[in-house]
């Protein structure tokens, strides 16, 4: 009862990859009886490439990227997540 993974996914492109998202939160719970919770996604950006090249944070080279966003969206998902207990 208090396993309760997680999903994010990684490098999406298009609706049709988020939505595989849902697809996989729903076959969990049909065939193996678990409850995933879906947190979001991460959309795929080049600037993660970039910085790696420049050794530096996505974060700090580009904070006003759509992948930045996406990733505050889930932080601030699971920080209320984690308030409310």
């Amino acid at each position: 009862a208090r396993f309760q993974p997680k999903l994010v996914l990684n490098q999406v492109r298009t609706q049709t990859d988020i939505d595989v998202g849902h697809s996989i939160k729903s076959v969990c719970k049909r065939y193996f009886g678990v409850d995933l919770d879906y947190l979001g996604y991460l959309d795929y950006d080049t600037s993660v490439w970039q910085a790696v090249r420049r050794k530096r944070p996505f974060m700090v080279e580009f904070p006003n990227s759509k992948l930045v966003a996406n990733l505050d969206k889930i932080t601030q998902h699971l920080v209320r997540k984690v308030s409310n207990r």
